[in-house]
This record gives structure tokens, sequence and C-alpha cells, in this order.
């Protein structure tokens, strides 16, 4: 993905935004939880994966600005399909791929 940074603050959205909302689209979140008894089970909120599965429906994907108007990745980013790592794994703090 290529970010237009520019227009993305143009726009009245940080990467902080952006990233936080993509992160939760594609990995999920985890935050809220279901409490059965003694047990305790993570729910994992995330965008359903019939919704992220071509380029359009990436470039789709919104987000809230500042002024609360609701802003489409494709008016700040190219999305280039490619393929890479499925899976990064940290070990010592630095990142690497066990591909």
């Amino acid at each position: 993905m290529e970010v237009d940074r520019a227009k993305m603050a143009d726009l009245g959205l940080n990467m902080s935004m952006v990233g936080g909302t993509m992160q939760v689209a594609f990995n999920g979140n985890t935050d809220a939880q279901y409490r059965d008894g003694d047990y305790e089970y993570d729910i994992n909120v995330r965008m359903d994966e019939f919704d992220r599965k071509s380029v359009g429906d990436i470039e789709a994907l919104g987000f809230v600005n500042n002024r609360g108007e609701l802003i489409q990745l494709k008016q700040f980013a190219k999305v280039i399909p490619s393929e890479g790592p499925s899976e990064l794994q940290r070990q010592d703090r630095i990142g690497f791929c066990n591909c």
C-alpha cells in the first residue's frame, strides 16, 4: 500500500488512526471478553474475511476522521496487491520472518 501522507492529513486522518483501524480490520481486537462462570474467553472483533478478499474491498475500508466524516482508504492510498510473509514474529524485540 502506498499512502499519500499529505492527502491523508488534508482529509483529517493520521497514521495512528489508519494503522489502528487496519490492525483491527485484518488481525482483530481481543479487548472484549466473555465470562462464563470461572472461565473467560477473548472475543476477537475483526472484518469478515468475505469483506476483505479483493483490492476493491480493501480500498473501500472506511475511517472516521477528526471531523466525524467517513473517509475511504482509496481517497488517500493506493492498494498494490503483493505477497509477503504470513506471520511476523518477534525474538528479543527484533522482527523476523519464519517463512
